[in-house]
């Protein structure tokens, strides 16, 4: 009986982790979910012509959005 609830985790995760200072993007958009984390201070998100701010940023797909990571 396998441990894991579904079968097997992938061998290749869909997962992209970047740890290092902060950034801003374009507009642009991922086909997947997109989690940002902000360490330390805030992140600025531009989406649908609004501006917010806040620890973290949960976007959906095909979702056009710009982040500013550096405080």
């Amino acid at each position: 009986m396998s441990r894991y609830a579904f079968g097997a985790p992938p061998l290749w995760p869909p997962l992209l982790a970047i740890l290092g200072g902060g950034a801003s993007t374009r507009r642009h958009a991922h086909h997947a979910l997109h989690l940002v984390l902000a360490l330390e201070g805030e992140l600025s998100l531009s989406v649908g012509g609004e501006q917010r701010r806040g620890a973290g940023v949960l976007t959906a797909p095909n979702v056009e959005h710009a982040i500013d990571a550096g405080g």
